[in-house]
C-alpha cells in the first residue's frame, strides 16, 4: 500500500513538471497561452523552452517564475524590464540566446535558484544587450562559458551569489564584458572567474567575505580589463579556514582599485599585470603555499601572513615586477618565506615577525630601485642576497633578537655580488649568540653604521663598504673570519671574554680606510695576517690601528712569505701587558705615523718596512726593538732618547738612503758589525761599528747637523795633528752596555759635509770631554763627493765623533754662524757671519712674500778664507706687510746650501730718523720717545755701545768707533727698530 502512494506521488510530480515550448504563433506576449505548446503559459513547475526559428520571440509583460528554462541556440527574449526567476532542480540552459531589454530604465535580472540534485545551470554562447544581474543561489553548479562561442555582455554584469554552489564565470570560453563586471558572494562556496580568460571593457569588482575558495583567471588565457580592479575577500573564521585565493593572468589598464585578501589558506598570484592603488594579502595561513610569481603590479603592496599558522606552508615571491612600495611580513612559526628574481621600483620592507626562516634572493638575484629594509623582531633564520642583488637605494637590517643571519653570497657562488648605491645600516644585537655572515656586499654612499653584538662568531668576506663605522663585538663560541674586505670607515672587532674553546679570530687580505680597534678578550687567539704557510694574507690599514689584549694571544703579520706584511698608513698602537706578537709590518702612504704602546709590553717587531711617500714620517712614542730587519725604502723614522729604536742581536737594516733613514738615537745589541741608518732631514749620514765581542754589548748612535761647538764640543780644541774639524755635523756614538772596543766608520757627502779635495787627509775625530782626539784614518771608500772613513784602530772610549782634516786641502763646510734681517727705516738690513770659507764661491739673498716661493735679488762674492767673515746688505725695495728672507750659499763646485728662513714685519711705519749718515763724531736720533734702550752693534754682531733713552731726541757720541758699518738698534714696548749707518 505504501508503494502505491509513493507511485501516485511520483506521477503527480512528473505531470506537474511540464515542458512548455514557445511557438510565437499568436505574437510576442509571454503570457499568451496560444504562443506555447501545449497551450499553457509556463508556471513555477514548468520548463520553458525557447527554440530558434520562431516568427516571434517572447516579450515579458510581468515578472515570471519557472521551474527551468532552455533557451536554445538562435533564440531570443526581451525581458522588457521584468525579472526572470528560476527555481529549479533541473538543468538550466541559456545556450546561444540573445537576451534583450526594451526598458532602458531597468536591468536584466535573472534570479536562479539552482537546486540541490546535481543539475547544472549553463550560460554560454549568448548575447546580452543590456546590463544584467545574476542572483544565484542553491547548491548546483553555475557555468558561464563552458563551451561553444563567447558570451557577449553589452552592458554591466553583476553576479550576486547567495548559495553554496560552485560558480564558474567565463569558465572555458572567454566572455566579452563590454561594461563592468561585478561578483558578490555572501554565502561560502567556490567561485571561478575568467578561468577561460575574458575581456572586460569596464571595471572589475569582486567581493567575498565568506571564506570561500576563489579562482580568478587562468595561466594559459589572459583576462583583459580596461578599467580598475577591486577585490575584497576575507575569511571571517580564519581558525578553521579552507579558503584559498588564486589570481592568474589578470591584466588591467586603469589605476585606482584595491585588492584586499584576508585570512585565506594560502594564495597564488601568477602572471598578473595590475595597476592598482593597493594590494593587501594578509592573514593567510594553512597547508597551502602562498605564491606570487611573474606578476607586474603597480601600486602599494602588502603581504603578511597570520601569526597563528594552521599548517606549515611556505610563501614564495619569484620573478615579479612590483612598481610601488612593498611590505612583506612573515609572522608565523614555520612558514618559510622565499624571495628571488624580483624587480621592485619602490621601497621594500621585509618584516620578520615570526620565527620561521626568511630567505631573500635565495635562488636568483633581485633588483631593488628604492630602499630595502629587513626587520627581525622574533628570533629566526634570516638569509638575504644569496644570489646577489642590485639595490639602488639604502639598505637597512635590524635584528635585536636571535637567529643566524646570512647577508650576501655566503655560498661563494661566482659573480653574485650585492651592489648598493646608498648607505648600509645594520644593527644585530643578539640576545643569544647566533651566526652573523656578510659576503660580497658592496655599497657606494657613506654615512651608515654596522653594529653586530654578541653573535656566534662571524663570517665577513669580500665586502666593499662605505660606512661611518663597522663594529663586531662580544662574539663567541664559533670561529670569526674577516677576509678580503675593503671597508671605508672605522672598524672595531673584539670577542667576548667567554669566547673559549679555541675559536680564534682570523683577519686577512682586508683594506680598511678608517681607524681600527681590535681587541682580544678571551683565551682564544686573534690572527691579523697570520699564516704558517707561504701565502700572502696581509691587511692594509689606511687609518690608525689599535690592538688591545686582555687575554689570549694576538698575532700580527706572522708567517707567510715576505709579501705577508701588514701595511699601515697612520698610527700603530698596542695596549697589552704581554703576548702581542708583531711579525712583518710596513708603513706606507703620505701621512705621518706613530708607533705606541699604551700598556706595559715592550714593542718587538720582527720585520719593519718604511715606504712612506711625500713628507710622511714615523715617530716612536715608545721604545721599539727590531728582532729581524728594517727595510728602508722611503720616509724617516723619528726616535728620541726615551723612545729609541733598538736592533736586537743579529737584527739588520737594509736600504737606508737619503730618502729613508732614522732621525734620532738608534741602539744595536749583539756581536755583529752594524751600520747605524741615521740622518737628519735632507741628510743621510750613516755611522758604522765593527763587530763587538759579546752578544749583550750595546751601542747607541745619533746624527746632528749642527756645529759641534754650538753643542759644547769646541772645534778649536783639538789634537795638533788636526788642522780643522767639520763645523756642520757630528755623531754621538755611545757604548751603553759592555766594554768592547770597535772600529768606527764615518760617512761624508758633499751636500751635507762640504768639500773634500784630498781624501787621504781626512780623519776621524772624537771628543774626549776636553778636546777633539785624532782617531786616524785606516781606510776610506768613495769619491770626493761621498764616501766613508774608518778609524785607524779600535776605539776604546765613546762620545761625539766628527770629520776632520789634517790639512787645509779639505775645507769641509762653510760655517754659517748667524743670519739676521731687521728693519732699517723703510729698508731691511741683512747681516750674516760665516767661518771656514775655503773653495767657496758666493752668497745670494732671496726673498718671498709667502715663505714658499723665493726669488734672488742680491749676490755677493765670498771672501774665501778660513777666518770669521761678516757680510751686510740692504733690501731697499722692501714692500708689503711681511717679507721672508733666506741665504743661498754656493761653493766653487756648484753645491748649494740654504740658511733658515727669517721673517720681517713691515706693517707699521717707522718714524725714527738718524742723522748725519755717514757720521764722524755724533749721530742724532729723533722721535725715539717710544723706545727705552739704544745699542750700537758692529757687523760681527758685537755690542759697541749702549745707553738708555730719556728724551725724544738723543745725541750719541760715536767718535771712538772705528770706521765701518754699524747698526743702531732701538728697543721699546712697541717693538724693535734697526737703522744702519756708516762711521767715517
Amino acid at each position: 500500500m505504501k508503494f502505491f502512494y509513493f507511485f501516485i506521488l511520483l506521477m503527480i510530480v512528473c505531470i506537474t513538471a511540464n515542458a512548455q515550448t514557445w511557438t510565437g504563433s499568436s505574437g510576442t506576449n509571454w503570457n499568451t497561452a496560444s504562443n506555447w505548446n501545449p497551450i499553457t503559459v509556463p508556471g513555477s513547475n514548468d520548463i520553458a523552452t525557447i527554440p530558434a526559428g520562431a516568427t516571434n520571440y517572447p516579450v515579458l509583460t510581468n515578472n515570471i517564475l519557472v521551474r527551468s528554462i532552455d533557451m536554445q541556440a538562435g533564440s531570443q527574449i526581451d525581458v522588457n524590464g521584468f525579472n526572470i526567476t528560476i527555481n529549479s532542480n533541473y538543468d538550466v540552459r541559456f545556450t546561444g540566446a540573445t537576451i534583450n531589454n526594451s526598458n532602458a530604465a531597468t536591468d536584466i535580472v535573472l534570479n536562479i535558484a539552482t537546486g540541490n540534485n546535481g543539475y547544472t545551470t549553463y550560460f554560454k554562447n549568448n548575447i546580452v544587450n543590456d546590463a544584467i544581474i545574476f542572483n544565484i543561489s542553491g547548491f548546483n553548479t553555475f557555468l558561464d562559458g563552458d563551451a561553444g562561442t563567447v558570451n557577449q555582455f553589452n552592458g554591466d554584469v553583476t553576479y550576486n551569489i547567495t548559495g553554496t554552489l560552485v560558480v564558474d564565470i567565463s569558465h572555458i570560453i572567454p566572455s566579452q564584458f563590454n561594461g563592468n563586471l561585478t561578483v558578490n558572494r555572501t554565502v561560502k562556496g567556490e567561485t571561478h572567474v575568467c578561468n577561460g580568460g575574458g575581456n572586460i571593457a569596464g571595471d572589475y569588482t569582486f567581493t567575498d567575505n565568506t571564506g570561500s575558495i576563489i579562482f580568478m583567471g587562468n595561466n594559459n588565457a589572459k583576462t583583459s580589463i580596461a578599467g580598475t580592479v577591486n577585490v575584497a575577500a576575507t575569511d571571517p573564521s580564519p581558525g578553521t579556514t579552507t579558503a584559498f585565493f588564486e589570481m592568474h593572468r589578470i591584466i588591467n589598464q586603469t589605476t585606482g582599485g584595491n585588492i584586499t585578501v584576508q585570512n585565506t589558506a594560502g594564495f597564488f598570484l601568477e602572471k598578473d599585470t595590475l595597476k592598482i592603488t593597493s594590494l593587501n594579502m594578509t592573514g593567510y595561513r594553512g597547508n597551502v603555499n602562498g605564491q606570487a610569481s611573474n606578476n607586474d603590479i603597480t601600486g602599494t603592496i602588502n603581504f603578511s601572513n597570520n601569526p597563528i599558522p594552521l599548517g606549515n606552508a611556505s610563501t614564495y615571491f619569484t620573478n615579479n615586477l612590483f612598481a610601488g612600495n612593498v611590505t612583506i611580513t612573515k609572522n608565523a612559526v614555520g612558514y618559510p618565506l622565499y624571495e628571488s628574481g624580483n624587480h621592485y621600483t619602490g621601497n621594500v620592507v621585509f618584516n620578520c615577525d615570526g620565527s620561521g626562516p626568511v630567505q631573500i634572493c635565495y635562488s636568483a638575484s633581485s633588483q631593488f630601485d628604492g630602499n630595502v629594509t629587513i626587520n627581525r623582531t622574533i628570533a629566526g633564520y634570516t638569509e638575504a642576497f644569496t644570489y646577489g642583488a642590485v639595490i639602488n637605494g639604502n639598505f637597512s637590517y635590524t635584528n635585536n633578537t636571535a637567529g643566524d643571519t646570512h647577508l650576501g653570497n655566503f655560498f661563494d657562488f661566482t659573480n653574485r655580488k650585492t651592489i648598493i648605491s646608498g648607505t648600509v645600516n645594520i644593527t644585530a644585537h643578539y640576545i643569544t649568540p647566533d651566526v652573523f655572515a656578510m659576503d660580497e656586499i658592496m655599497n657606494q654612499t657613506g654615512g651608515g653604521n654596522i653594529d653586530v653584538l654578541n653573535s656566534k662568531g662571524f663570517n665577513i668576506k669580500k665586502d666593499t663598504l662605505l660606512v661611518n663605522s663597522f663594529s663586531v663585538t662580544g662574539y663567541s663560541n664559533l670561529f670569526a673570519q674577516f677576509f678580503n674586505n675593503a671597508i671605508t670607515g672605522n672598524v672595531t672587532i673584539g670577542d667576548d671574554a667567554g669566547n673559549n674553546g679555541g675559536f680564534y679570530t682570523d683577519m686577512r687580505n682586508n683594506t680598511i680606510t678608517g681607524d681600527c680597534n681590535f681587541s682580544n678578550n678571551a683565551n682564544s687567539a686573534l690572527f691579523d695576517a697570520y699564516n704558517p704557510g707561504s701565502s700572502d694574507y696581509h691587511n692594509k690599514y689606511n687609518g690608525n690601528v689599535t690592538y688591545t689584549r686582555t687575554n689570549g694571544d694576538i698575532y700580527i703579520g706572522i708567517g707567510g712569505s715576505s709579501a705577508n706584511t701588514n701595511e699601515y698608513c697612520q698610527n700603530f698602537t698596542i695596549n697589552s701587558a704581554n703576548n702581542i706578537l708583531i711579525g712583518k709590518i710596513k708603513f706606507i702612504c703620505t701621512g705621518n705615523s706613530i708607533i705606541e704602546q699604551l700598556g706595559t709590553q715592550p714593542i718587538v717587531v720582527e720585520q719593519l718596512v718604511i715606504e712612506k711617500t711625500g713628507a710622511g714620517k714615523i715617530t716612536l712614542n715608545d721604545p721599539v726593538t727590531i728582532s729581524g730587519n728594517v727595510t728602508f725604502i722611503s720616509g724617516i723614522i723619528y726616535s728620541s732618547t726615551t723612545n729609541s729604536l733598538t736592533f736586537a742581536n743579529n737584527a739588520t737594516q737594509t736600504g737606508a738612503s737619503a730618502a729613508s733613514y732614522l732621525d734620532g738615537p738608534v741602539t744595536k745589541i749583539g756581536n755583529t758589525a752594524f751600520v747605524f741608518p741615521v740622518g737628519k732631514p735632507g741628510a743621510y749620514a750613516p755611522i758604522s761599528i765593527s763587530a763587538p765581542l759579546n752578544l749583550t754589548d750595546a751601542f747607541r748612535a745619533q746624527y746632528f747637523t749642527t756645529d759641534p761647538s754650538g753643542s759644547g764640543y769646541n772645534t778649536s780644541l783639538k789634537d795638533v795633528s788636526l788642522n780643522h774639524l767639520s763645523s756642520s755635523e757630528y755623531w754621538i756614538l755611545d757604548r751603553t752596555v759592555g766594554s768592547s772596543s770597535v772600529s768606527v766608520t764615518l760617512s761624508w757627502d758633499a751636500s751635507r759635509s762640504g768639500t773634500v779635495n784630498n781624501i787621504p787627509d781626512l780623519r776621524v775625530a772624537r771628543w774626549n770631554g776636553s778636546l777633539w782626539k785624532d782617531e786616524g784614518n785606516s781606510q776610506t771608500t768613495g769619491t770626493n763627493t761621498s764616501g766613508t772613513i774608518t778609524s785607524l784602530g779600535a776605539v776604546t772610549n765613546f762620545s761625539p765623533f766628527t770629520l776632520a782634516s789634517a790639512t787645509l786641502l779639505n775645507p769641509l763646510p762653510v760655517n754659517l754662524l748667524s743670519f739676521t734681517a731687521t728693519r732699517c727705516n723703510t729698508d731691511v738690513c741683512l747681516l750674516w757671519i760665516t767661518a771656514n770659507e775655503i773653495n767657496f764661491s758666493h752668497y745670494e739673498i732671496e726673498k718671498s712674500i709667502d715663505g714658499r716661493n723665493f726669488n734672488g735679488f742680491y749676490s755677493i762674492p765670498a771672501k774665501n778664507n778660513a777666518v770669521q767673515n761678516s757680510y751686510i746688505s740692504t733690501d731697499v725695495n722692501a714692500t708689503g706687510n711681511i717679507i721672508f728672507y733666506r741665504l743661498k750659499m754656493v761653493d766653487i763646485n756648484g753645491m748649494v746650501k740654504y740658511s733658515d728662513i727669517i721673517k720681517v714685519t713691515l706693517d707699521k711705519p717707522q718714524l725714527v730718523t738718524l742723522s748725519p749718515n755717514p757720521a764722524n763724531h755724533f749721530i742724532i736720533l729723533k722721535d725715539v720717545n717710544n723706545y727705552h734702550t739704544v745699542r750700537i752693534i758692529d757687523v760681527t754682531g758685537k755690542l759697541q755701545q749702549q745707553k738708555s733713552i730719556v728724551k725724544n731726541t738723543e745725541e750719541i757720541n760715536v767718535s771712538r768707533l772705528a770706521a765701518g758699518i754699524y747698526l743702531v738698534e732701538l728697543t721699546g714696548n712697541t717693538g724693535r727698530v734697526t737703522i744702519k749707518f756708516v762711521k767715517q
